[in-house]
């Protein structure tokens, strides 16, 4: 008979492995691995959470009652209030407090020409010859005959009696006006750029001798500017006027 067809239909009588036991199965070989040999210890935390730092001071918070809490943050605003007003008023008042260069006491009437003592002289010697003058004689002097009506932009009338001419007044601070062969000046305010005190002298004495050659007596010059009189812009043509 075939060997391949024994006792195939007999139960008990196959010689197989399909009975084969535990002890000789590949799956023992992992049987360790259900073994505990060591025992298991639950490893610490790798991240440990910030510990909470709880405020002390004005920041902590507040643990009465709200209406004690009300109170308390009103004053404080309160005395924050009067601080800043304290310290605003004072400094208000020193603002508002006048200098203290300007509490010198007056002095009326105020001295001629200031007080120097050179003027003593001056002032002394021009009150005698006023007071010679009469009322006529000082209104023509102090107002003038008009607007070009004499030789210069400007004349003043004659005292008589006290012996006083009459004054040509004419424009000059370039060079005089409405004269031929006269000088044009550079503007005053190049001279002043050259920082030199006997060019400028030089310069102020030869425009001098140039209109006193001419008949002029009192040459126009910048002296101010004044706000309610716009022709005084002119007083600006020396130089300063932009």
């Amino acid at each position: 008979m075939d060997p391949s067809r024994e006792n195939l239909l007999k139960p008990g009588g196959r010689s197989s492995f399909d009975g084969s036991s535990d002890g000789y199965s590949d799956i023992d070989a992992t049987d360790y691995l259900d073994k505990n040999l060591v025992p298991f210890q639950e490893a610490p935390p790798t991240y440990v959470p910030p510990r909470r730092v709880k405020p002390t001071g004005l920041f902590r918070p507040c643990r009465a009652s709200p209406k004690r809490c009300c109170l308390t943050v009103v004053g404080v605003v309160l005395a924050i209030w009067i601080v800043i007003s304290a310290l605003g008023a004072f400094a208000w008042k020193k603002i508002k407090a006048p200098p203290t260069f300007g509490q010198s006491p007056p002095w009326y009437p105020s001295p001629k020409g200031g007080s120097s003592k050179n003027w003593e002289k001056s002032y002394s010697l021009a009150a005698q010859l006023v007071g010679k003058m009469t009322l006529a004689e000082k209104v023509n002097i102090t107002t003038g005959t008009g607007w070009s009506m004499g030789l210069a932009v400007g004349n003043t009338g004659a005292a008589v009696h006290a012996g006083f001419p009459s004054l040509a007044l004419q424009d000059g601070p370039l060079g005089i006006r409405f004269a031929d062969n006269a000088t044009a000046w550079p503007a005053g305010v190049t001279v002043g750029a050259t920082w030199n005190r006997k060019l400028m002298y030089e310069r102020g004495k030869a425009h001098a001798l140039e209109a006193k050659g001419k008949g002029v007596n009192v040459i126009f010059r910048p002296c101010y500017r004044s706000p309610r009189k716009d022709a005084r812009w002119r007083t600006q043509l020396g130089g300063i006027w932009p």
